[in-house]
């Protein structure tokens, strides 16, 4: 990979850096991971430029979403529900934080305790 066939995606701690190359390393896709003192500031993790060819950018970020649903879901949470609008105007809201149902008149989640005020 040369200079200028790559473009840096990001900055992600060593350890993060590593599992990202294995599971794009399985379905083919090549990124290369640098530390570089310019992208560590003061008191910062180890962390690593992560590299990669401009045409795998748009698979490498699908991966990466679906790895990150699959880590939702495994813990139970719904990404469409944090989209949930509380509005006063309307008779029922969906909580946002735990997914129940309330009525409006309420201020507060009966469930979780989130605050709508």
């Amino acid at each position: 990979m040369s200079a200028q066939e790559k473009t840096m995606i990001g900055v992600i701690g060593v350890r993060e850096a590593e599992i990202l190359a294995s599971k794009l390393a399985v379905e083919g896709i090549e990124i290369q991971s640098v530390y570089s003192h310019a992208s560590c500031k003061s008191g910062c993790s180890p962390s690593k430029e992560i590299w990669a060819h401009a045409g795998d950018i748009p698979a490498i970020q699908q991966i990466m979403r679906d790895d990150h649903l699959k880590t939702l879901a495994e813990m139970g949470v719904d990404p469409n529900q944090v989209h949930q609008v509380f509005d006063p105007l309307k008779p029922t809201a969906i909580c946002p934080a735990c997914g129940v149902e309330f009525q409006t008149s309420e201020t507060e989640c009966p469930d979780c305790g989130l605050g709508f005020g």
